[in-house]
This record gives C-alpha cells, structure tokens and sequence, in this order.
C-alpha cells in the first residue's frame, strides 16, 4: 500500500510567517484570506490555525469596538441632554 497523504505538518519558515502576516493586514483582501486559509482550502495546518487566531482576534476587535461606539453614543446623548437641564436651570435662575 502507498501513502498518498499529503504532509500538513509541515513548518512555515519566517519569511512565509511574515508574508502571511502582511497579507492578512489588509483590510479586505486579509479579512477574506483569512477565512479561505481558516475554513475552505488550506493544506498546512500551521497556516490554517494562523489564519484561525486571527479571525478570533478580529471579532474580539470587532465587538469591542462596537461596544465603544455603543457607549460613546449613549453616553454623547446622554451629555447633551444632561447640558439641556443645566441651560434649562441657569435660564430659570435669570
């Protein structure tokens, strides 16, 4: 019997790491890299988890940059209705 197992195990020298980080850091074509590498077609399993830990780190980006947003907005609304009750004070104390 032949074993026509192709090697996943192999590992990525420093220059494809470094490759790898760069094409991930752009914004589109990374984010897109980063699934196909994570789930669709990767035969090096150093690559595949690579691509897995970066996708995990961009969701946590982006949910706690969704919940900045969300606060900074609560709280700017909630500012300029607190400064609305100041003004409406010092207009009732002239």
């Amino acid at each position: 019997m032949t074993n026509n197992k192709v090697n996943t195990d192999t590992v990525m020298s420093t220059g494809a790491y470094v490759l790898a980080f760069i094409l991930m850091s752009l914004p589109v074509i990374g984010l897109i890299l980063c699934i196909v590498w994570a789930f669709v077609s990767c035969s090096n399993l150093n690559r595949r988890n690579l691509a897995r830990a970066c996708l995990i780190l961009m969701i946590i980006g982006i949910v706690f940059s969704l919940i900045i947003v969300i606060l900074s907005a609560a709280f700017t609304s909630s500012f300029g209705g607190l400064m609305e009750t100041f003004n409406l004070l010092n207009g009732l104390k002239d």
